[in-house]
C-alpha cells in the first residue's frame, strides 16, 4: 500500500500525556506502529497485526515517557510513514 494512500492524524502535537491517533486503511493491511526516541530506541509498541480496511483510532498514553522529541513509525505492508511527536510537561 503506497504511503500516499494512508492518512494518519496525530493530535495534539505538542502533547502533554496523551494524543489521539486516527488512521484509515484502504485495504486489508499488515500494520506495525511504534514510538521511538531520538536515539532510535523503541520506547512503546502500539500495534503489530493484520487489520481490515477501515478507520481506526486509539489514544496514546505517553505519561510514562520523559519530555522530549519522539517519532511514530507506521509501517503498512512495508511502506513507512514517520510522524514527529513533541512531548511537553
Amino acid at each position: 500500500m503506497p504511503s500516499s494512500h494512508v492518512n494518519i492524524d496525530l493530535f495534539p502535537n505538542p502533547m502533554k500525556n496523551t494524543a489521539y491517533l486516527h488512521y484509515n486503511l484502504i485495504q486489508d493491511t499488515q500494520v506495525k506502529m511504534a514510538i521511538y526516541d531520538v536515539t532510535g530506541r523503541l520506547v512503546k509498541g502500539i500495534v503489530n497485526k493484520q487489520q481490515k480496511k477501515g478507520n481506526y483510532q486509539t489514544i496514546l498514553d505517553l505519561s510514562d515517557l520523559s519530555e522530549g522529541v519522539y517519532f511514530l513509525y507506521s509501517d503498512f505492508n512495508d511502506n513507512t510513514v514517520i510522524k514527529k511527536l513533541i512531548l511537553i510537561r
